[in-house]
């Protein structure tokens, strides 16, 4: 685990070393991404903190492995956009073999591109389609929740089922560099940057 901020924790977690970020406010919580359950379910307790909300990013496994027993734990109906409903059937073939084990199966609550209200928390919900088609990003306050979408440096890959680099490409230009330059991004993978950096050092948007 690590403190980002004072009100931002990230846990990477897995061989995938997937990021899953706890946001804290007056002790509340809303948790973005699952992979495995238990270290966000110790932190949690030992802070006795009230959880509100878990949203995912999008639906590969090493995204979603540990949202059954989060959910359950908390009480909690995740959010996920829903044309990354194959995604979770994708997930759940292939959670296994890669060493998994938590098993991805779960109902969630549609979640669409707008504004989200979970009590002290305002979200931006962004669609950003490319990665996943039903990939989204979180604005909350000056923080942008990327998924695997935008990376330091970097974007997610476009070679897996519902991929799409144009997309992908397009996304991110149209829907995420228009937001502020001091607009921090936290990533699905590795390590933060800004949107700002992003616009002078990533290869992969410099025109």
């Amino acid at each position: 685990m690590k403190e980002i901020f004072s009100n931002l924790y990230c846990f990477t977690l897995s061989e995938f070393f997937t990021n899953n970020y706890i946001l804290l406010k007056n002790n509340k919580a809303i948790i973005i991404d699952c992979t495995e359950s238990k270290p966000l379910i110790s932190f949690i307790k030992q802070n006795n903190i009230k959880v509100l909300a878990l949203i995912l990013t999008h639906g590969h496994v090493d995204h979603i492995c540990g949202v059954a027993n989060i959910s359950k734990e908390f009480s909690l109906i995740p959010y996920l956009n829903p044309l990354d409903n194959i995604q979770i059937e994708l997930s759940k073939q292939i959670y296994q073999e890669y060493g998994f084990t938590e098993y991805p199966s779960f109902t969630y609550q549609e979640l669409n591109e707008g504004k989200l209200i979970i009590e002290d928390f305002e979200i931006q919900v962004i669609n950003t389609p490319g990665h996943t088609q039903g990939s989204i990003s979180l604005k909350i306050d000056n923080y942008l929740f990327s998924g695997d979408t935008l990376f330091k440096n970097s974007i997610g890959r476009t070679d897996l089922p519902g991929g799409n680099y144009f997309q992908l490409i397009n996304s991110i230009k149209e829907k995420l560099l228009i937001l502020p330059d001091q607009t921090i991004v936290l990533p699905g993978h590795g390590e933060i940057t800004t949107i700002h950096e992003e616009k002078i050092f990533n290869p992969f948007l410099i025109p």
